[in-house]
Order: structure tokens, then C-alpha cells, then sequence
């Protein structure tokens, strides 16, 4: 029986149980990732060491130090943990066997998949110009508000003091700086991200393999962000190759690092052969990630903010090209789709267009189309899921533990898969 100490969550976001096995759970993840972090912090050498022994007091460069380690770990609190646990239970099905120093190496490496997520995210809403990510400021917005506050005012910039020209300077100023922190912020998870990884990687006797698949996934990744700004500029009167085009950027974009690189790894983790672990993570990854992106934008146009942590109908508002937009050009005729090709061609859109739009996205067949497109990628996945299992050779109980894995990110879960 393992000696490590129990680590217990809701059963929706903990692992299928094999005796004694060891449950990894999205608290164990997030627990992880901090205390790799705050390591990582207090690191001889490293700059924003938690050490101020011999400071009369905190400079203004050591301030931004301290403000991105600490948004660094705030960043990264409250998600799902989805990628991490597809890579430990993807490791767990193949290899149920425990061994203490081999699990906690696994679960490093599955860490430094979701410490590459909040870099992604970080960058993701510094591109956006997103003012919120899980309910709370974004990154960037935290660290322009923490520099203001941590500078004091100069003359004639006491809050309402100076004239509305300088307000907006100051104002401008702020999210200069906090765009420069957090673009920065994303930079350095990135790269500790990649360290753990290799770190992990190596202590799993597997350092050019994880090394390998983990940096590529970090090209995919920024590859797919610039297909995602490329389609910005796409004209509206080809449904069908903007249709193609999203779908290719979903790929990328999310996939890549979303299911296809977290069973990769894992695969690796439990010692599976290259070729098997390349073919399996492609085949199953590719449409399981597809789908939970398409799902994923539904979410933007039919749940509110309480539910996804940023504001309702962004997608819309940034004027995002995406397969549901590549839909509803098709399906929407007249006035509404003249209304669709203005509001996505127009620089802004208000409040009202918004609204607008959305009913027609809504109200056109769109979102019934691509909820159908979906469930294809979904019952693709599960076909592939099947024959992988198989070449795997895995048991009942791996095959239970790998399709609830799998599950999480589908509608109605594993029963779907």
C-alpha cells in the first residue's frame, strides 16, 4: 500500500479506484503545481526569491518580481484539471501497478501539462484583451492593478486629481504594464513547465521521448494561436472554408495540448512504445479534442458567466471566426445574414448587435448543427478508443479507468464513449 497520504475529491474528478491504488484528484493537481512553484520561488539564484534577508526594503523591480510569482500561482487556481488527469489515468490504465517514485514523477509531469495551460491562458487573454478567466481579472489586469497599487501617487495623481487627459494616460499606463507582466508571466511558466516536464522525464527513464512530445506540443499550440489570428481576417462569403479553417485551428490550437499530448505522455509515463503512444494519442486525441472545443464555444453562446468564469457571448463580441459562425452563414438567409457579415466585418460591436447576433446564431439551426458535428467527432473517438484499447491491451479495469478519463470531456461522459 502506498505511503502517500490520501488524496480524496468529489468522485467526478478522481480516478476509477483499483484496491489500494492511489487517487489522483484535481485538489492533488492544483496542491502540486503550487509547491512546484513555490520551489521553483525559492530557488537559490532565482530571481523573486521568497529570501529578503539583507533588503532594507522592497525595491520596485522586486515588487514585479513578487507580483509574478504570485500571479503565477493565483493564475493557475480553480480549473478542472481535465489535462492532467487524462494524463494520469491514461499512465494508470496501462500501468496499475503502484510505485511511489514512479507516481510522483507521472504526476509532475501532469502538473507541468496544466502549468503549460495557464501560460497558454495567460497569453490567450493578453491576445483577447479579456478583462476576466475564472471569475476573477485576468492576469493581465491583476498585475496592471497590483503595480498601481504598489506605486504611490505623484504630485497631481491622487485618484480624481488630475485632469481627464492625464487620468487616461495614467489609466493607459496600467495596462501598458500589466500586458508587459503578463505576457512575461506567460513566458516564464512556459519555460518552468518545460523544465518539470524534463525533469519528470527523466527520472521516468523517458527524457527524449517526454522532451520530445512536450515542446511539441508547446509549437502546436503557438502555431494553432497563429491560425486562430489568421482567421481574423478571413472573408465571410466562403462558409465551408471558414468551416475548414476553424476546425484545422481547433486541431492545434487545442487538441494539441488539450487530449492529444496529456495520452501521449502518459503513454510514455506507463512505458509504451513510441509508435503505439504516437498512434493512439493521434487517433483518439485528435476528434476528442475537436469535440470538446466545438462543445466548448456552444458554452460561450448558452451559459452564463457564474458557469464558465468569463463574460457571456465573448466570442461574439471579439468577432471570433469560428464553426459555429461557418454554420450559421449557411443556414441563415435575408436580413439575418446580411446582419451577420455586417456585425463580424465591423471593427466594435455594441451591446445590442450582441444580442442580436446571438439569436440569430441561436435561432437559425446553427448550434443544432454543431452540436451534431460533436457528437461525429465523439463517436469517431470511440471507435478509435476501442481499437486502441486493444492494441493496448488492457484490461476491464484499465479500460474502465481510461473511457472515464476519456469521458470527462465529451457530453454525458463516459456513457458517451
Amino acid at each position: 500500500m502506498s505511503t502517500w497520504p490520501p488524496l480524496t475529491l468529489p468522485l467526478a474528478m478522481s480516478a476509477v479506484t483499483l484496491g489500494n491504488m492511489i487517487i489522483v484528484t484535481a485538489d492533488a493537481v492544483g496542491e502540486r503545481m503550487e509547491h512546484l512553484l513555490g520551489d521553483l520561488r525559492g530557488s537559490s539564484g532565482l530571481p523573486g526569491s521568497s529570501d529578503r534577508s539583507g533588503l532594507p526594503g522592497r525595491k520596485a523591480d522586486d515588487r514585479a518580481l513578487d507580483a509574478v510569482w504570485e500571479e503565477a500561482v493565483e493564475a493557475g487556481r480553480g480549473g478542472k484539471r481535465l489535462r492532467a488527469l487524462l494524463l494520469w489515468d491514461t499512465y494508470r490504465a496501462v500501468e496499475p501497478q503502484e510505485d511511489e517514485a514512479r507516481d510522483r514523477s507521472v504526476l509532475d509531469l501532469a502538473c507541468a501539462v496544466e502549468i503549460y495551460q495557464t501560460s497558454a491562458l495567460v497569453h490567450d487573454d493578453i491576445i483577447d484583451d479579456a478583462d476576466m478567466r475564472r471569475g476573477r481579472p485576468s492576469s493581465h489586469r491583476q498585475l496592471g492593478e497590483a503595480m498601481s497599487l504598489l506605486a504611490p501617487p505623484g504630485p497631481g495623481q491622487e485618484a480624481g486629481a488630475g485632469t481627464d487627459a492625464q487620468n487616461r494616460r495614467l489609466h493607459d499606463g496600467r495596462r501598458v504594464r500589466g500586458r508587459g507582466l503578463g505576457i512575461l508571466l506567460g513566458d516564464l511558466l512556459a519555460t518552468v513547465s518545460a523544465d518539470i516536464a524534463r525533469k519528470a522525464g527523466g527520472r521516468l527513464g523517458r527524457l527524449d521521448e517526454v522532451t520530445d512530445t512536450f515542446l511539441g506540443m508547446q509549437r502546436a499550440v503557438t502555431l494553432g494561436q497563429v491560425l486562430d489570428l489568421g482567421m481574423e481576417d478571413m472573408p465571410l462569403d466562403d462558409p465551408a472554408g471558414l468551416c475548414k479553417a476553424a476546425l484545422r485551428t481547433m486541431r492545434w490550437k487545442t487538441a494539441s495540448y488539450t487530449t492529444v499530448a496529456p495520452i501521449h505522455l502518459g503513454l510514455l509515463a506507463a512505458g509504451a512504445d513510441e509508435g503505439l503512444a504516437t498512434w493512439t494519442a493521434e487517433g483518439v486525441g485528435e476528434d476528442l479534442g475537436v469535440a470538446y472545443q466545438l462543445m466548448d464555444d456552444l458554452a460561450d453562446l448558452e451559459s452564463d458567466s457564474s458557469q464558465t468564469g468569463k463574460p457571456r457571448y465573448g466570442d461574439i463580441r471579439e468577432g471570433k471566426r469560428t464553426v459555429l459562425l461557418s454554420q450559421a452563414l449557411t443556414s441563415a438567409t435575408g436580413a439575418d445574414r446580411r446582419l451577420l457579415v455586417q456585425a463580424y466585418q465591423a471593427p466594435l460591436r455594441d451591446g445590442e448587435m450582441v444580442d442580436r447576433v446571438a439569436s440569430i446564431l441561436i435561432g437559425c439551426g446553427a448550434v443544432e448543427k454543431v452540436r451534431a458535428m460533436a457528437a461525429d467527432r465523439v463517436d469517431r473517438a470511440r471507435t478509435r478508443l476501442e481499437e486502441a484499447c486493444g492494441r493496448l491491451a488492457l484490461g476491464a479495469d484499465g479500460e474502465a479507468i481510461w473511457r472515464r478519463a476519456c469521458g470527462r470531456f465529451v457530453p454525458n461522459g463516459p456513457r458517451a464513449l
